[in-house]
């Protein structure tokens, strides 16, 4: 996997620093799903963001580490929705903690799919993969011990293994939705499927779901 980039050459530390900063990585939210990576420069950012290139160059020294700050500031506020996620499933019926994986997980790819979809694309070019599969896993091993919790009496390996495919089969479906400008599914019909899929596979594997 790619080495992460350093998103940013120096941090700011006076107020009109920061609010320079601030600026800049708003504009480039704003436009990089209009206009994609490929297209959008350190020239179009500073002038969408009102400040001179030069100002720019101060925090970012190119537009890859401008991309990588993106994506540092949009996995640090996904991150922290899905661990808040993760302690609300405590002590909840497995169907329930299911229901809230998959209502998360929609919730955060999809809601706001034109504005994220070009950030998460470039997650492996700009190193940051390892960060998102980090997150995915801490949600396999909560789900692991939730199934453990309700349902005793398989290996901890296959409560594991459960889990691992039941978190990996909902996120390939987001990422199709995420990336297939084809696909038109509504959230709330792939809710349902995803919801009916992932219950009978548990079922299947761990015996009946209850419910609370």
């Amino acid at each position: 996997m790619k080495k992460p980039l350093n998103s940013q050459r120096k941090s700011p530390k006076q107020e009109r620093s920061k609010a320079i900063v601030e600026a800049i990585l708003e504009a480039t939210v704003r436009i990089l799903p209009k206009i994609g990576s490929q297209n959008i420069t350190t020239k179009r950012i500073a002038e969408f963001a009102g400040v001179s290139i030069g100002s720019l160059y101060q925090y970012f020294p190119n537009k890859e580490s401008l991309l990588a700050g993106i994506m540092d500031l949009v996995a640090k506020s996904k991150t922290a929705e899905v661990q808040k996620k993760i302690e609300e499933i405590d002590g909840k019926s497995l169907e329930e903690a299911t229901s809230v994986m998959v209502d998360l997980a929609l919730e955060i790819f999809l809601r706001e799919k034109e504005n994220v979809s070009e950030i998460f694309r470039l997650a492996p070019e700009l190193g940051r993969l390892p960060a998102l599969l980090k997150l995915r896993n801490s949600v396999v091993e909560r789900l692991a011990v939730e199934m453990h919790k309700h349902h005793p009496g398989l290996a901890d390996a296959e409560y594991l293994r459960v889990s691992f495919v039941a978190v990996n089969s909902l996120m390939g479906v987001v990422h199709t939705m995420l990336y297939d400008e084809q696909q038109s599914h509504s959230i709330e019909d792939l809710s349902t499927e995803l919801k009916t899929m992932l219950q009978a596979y548990f079922v299947k594997r761990t015996g009946k779901i209850e419910t609370s």
